[in-house]
């Protein structure tokens, strides 16, 4: 009776672990999952700002009204388009009639974002909410130095990208 009772605590010990270990390669597998669907996000997103930079930088653009209106050709819904020109000192946002002049704070913050790349969480220069996106700097035809990038909401990215599994039980 000792040796059955010992068997069936063993037996039930290994087929814990054993379901432990699924759960815990099924969660691995869906994070690898959602992983490769971030990095085709950040990817696709990054070649479309290049070839917006390379517009801006081959193109005359005259002003901030030129700026907004090839902006909100760029625009989509869920994400916004802006515009720094560092000789100006102003940012410019899609979504129409957005120019607002820059503090040397934020100036220097654009000034520091070198190449092109994708940001660290930040506070949009216009709407002042937590933002998530991806820049290029690139230089206008009459040689003044500009920055265009794409950005989101954090908390759109953060819906979008949510990890939910085992009826809403776990989250990644």
């Amino acid at each position: 009776m000792t040796v059955m009772i010992f068997a069936s605590f063993r037996y039930l010990a290994r087929l814990q672990a054993k379901l432990e270990d699924d759960e815990l390669q099924n969660v691995t597998i869906i994070t690898l999952q959602q992983r490769q669907a971030l990095d085709k996000f950040l990817s696709s997103d990054l070649e479309r700002l290049h070839s917006y930079a390379e517009h801006f930088s081959r193109d005359f653009i005259s002003g901030a009204e030129e700026i907004e209106n090839q902006l909100d050709l760029f625009s989509e819904v869920s994400a916004e388009y802006g515009v720094v020109c560092f000789e100006e000192r102003m940012a410019i946002s899609s979504g129409g009639s957005r120019t607002v002049p820059m503090s040397k704070a934020l100036l220097e913050e654009y000034s520091s974002l070198i190449g092109s790349g994708v940001r660290d969480n930040y506070l949009g220069a216009i709407s002042g909410e937590p933002r998530f996106g991806f820049y290029e700097t690139f230089t206008y035809v009459n040689g003044h130095h500009g920055l265009i990038q794409k950005s989101y909401e954090c908390s759109e990215i953060a819906e979008a990208f949510n990890l939910s599994f085992f009826n809403g039980q776990g989250y990644g």
